[in-house]
């Protein structure tokens, strides 16, 4: 578990669960892309399948590493790099937690996201800011030198201006890219740990029309 899990991992296990309690009912499907099934390095799954109070959800795991047990399951080994067309859809959410960061293409998951949205009746997936650093009373955000992490600039989410480096657009996802492609964050949540100083914005994301 990262430093940062102890405190992420129940702060995200309540608002992602107190969602499903809402917004599901008994049959409906979930994907959980980037996840595993229990037993498989799955604590962020566990956590927040602890506060779902719904019975008779049905859980389908998509993942790059292969999974040791996949018993009760449904496993798809899959990269979130790949086109999404034809294999994440008929679900009734379609869960993206901790995995959106490792994209190494923005312009790829706008285009996957936007499947998604088209094809699913609900998508949440959580963005966080990487290293911060503090210049003057203004952040900056990068990861490290080398990184092909994604960086999301949100800055009339936060609190304070925030600026950021990355080694070209492809790495860097902002509003309005995702505005002009008709995307829209509803109801985002943001946590700030207390760690690493990290925002984290957890979303819905639907149509702009919406």
């Amino acid at each position: 578990m990262g430093m940062t899990d102890a405190f992420i991992i129940p702060e995200y296990a309540e608002l992602v669960g107190s969602y499903i309690n809402k917004k599901l009912s008994a049959g409906s499907k979930i994907a959980w892309l980037g996840q595993q099934p229990p037993g498989n390095y799955s604590d962020m799954f566990d956590e927040i399948n602890k506060r779902v109070s719904v019975e008779g959800i049905e859980h389908h795991f998509y993942d790059i590493e292969e999974c040791k047990d996949a018993s009760g399951y449904r496993f798809t080994r899959w990269d979130v790099h790949s086109s999404w067309d034809g294999v994440v859809e008929g679900y009734d959410l379609v869960l993206g937690i901790r995995l959106a960061y490792l994209v190494q293409s923005s312009s790829g998951l706008i285009e996957n996201l936007k499947y998604a949205v088209d094809n699913n009746e609900a998508v949440m997936f959580d963005f966080n800011t990487g290293n911060l650093f503090d210049k003057g009373g203004r952040y900056f955000q990068t990861w490290k030198r080398g990184s092909t992490n994604l960086i999301p600039h949100f800055p009339d989410l936060y609190p304070k201006g925030m600026d950021y480096h990355v080694s070209d657009n492809e790495h860097l996802l902002t509003m309005q890219m995702l505005q002009d492609s008709g995307l829209f964050f509803k109801n985002p949540k943001i946590i700030q740990d207390p760690i690493k100083r990290r925002f984290y914005t957890i979303t819905e994301i639907t149509k702009l029309c919406n």
